[in-house]
């Protein structure tokens, strides 16, 4: 993968640092995320300012989805996803292997720096220079930062693109703050107040059960 991460800053957009989508072209020529650009010029009002270069539009300009572009981007995602290893099944920090004291985090976006912080909204890790659009932009003042978080792709809910954070007893399993919805009806706790009944259950069930959706 390494030959294609120069590629892959390249067809990242530089607000939310991820790949494009639905990617959109400034009158300057910068691209971003349709969705970004305009949740950045609705909370900047006039005058507009592109993200990338600082150009002022005192009217907003009327912004085209580049399907040259959007292709590239779904040509490379699908290169890149038969690259990588399947992540069905995470295994709760309880039960896991411990990490060797000098591993880090690495950037999401660079892949070379260690990261400082993951974000839970964008689900991607990110070291001190590819964090600060999170402190200069208001698109992300919503999103919640937290230490760097190993192992993001496979604590990651399948269905909601979100981090487990929680474990229903009642199902034995671990999901994300949107399962909460369909186990309303169940007793979840955050992982670390259940940490002590994950260690029970160890010995009790199949260590692969847990975190699997219910069939």
């Amino acid at each position: 993968m390494a030959e294609l991460c120069p590629l892959a800053e390249e067809l990242s957009c530089s607000i939310c640092l991820e790949p494009f989508k639905e990617p959109v072209t400034t009158p300057c020529g910068h691209n971003f995320c349709g969705s970004c650009l305009n949740e950045t010029w609705a909370v900047q009002g006039s005058p507009y300012l592109c993200p990338q270069c600082r150009a002022v539009y005192q009217a907003r300009p009327q912004l085209h989805k580049n399907t040259v572009l959007c292709n590239v981007v779904e040509q490379f995602l699908q290169a890149d996803l038969a690259r990588e290893p399947p992540a069905d099944v995470w295994t709760p920090p309880a039960r896991a292997s411990a990490p060797s004291p000098n591993a880090q985090v690495a950037c999401d976006h660079c892949l070379k720096e260690a990261a400082v912080k993951t974000c839970l909204v964008c689900m991607a890790s990110f070291c001190q220079e590819h964090l600060q659009p999170h402190f200069d932009s208001p698109a992300f003042q919503d999103h919640p930062l937290q230490p760097p978080v190993r192992d993001l792709l496979r604590r990651k809910c399948s269905q909601h693109n979100r981090l487990r954070e929680f474990f229903c007893p009642e199902h034995s399993e671990c999901i994300c703050h949107i399962c909460l919805v369909e186990h309303k009806t169940c007793s979840p706790a955050s992982l670390s107040q259940a940490s002590a009944d994950l260690e029970h259950l160890q010995g009790e069930q199949d260590p692969s059960s847990c975190c699997q959706r219910r069939q």
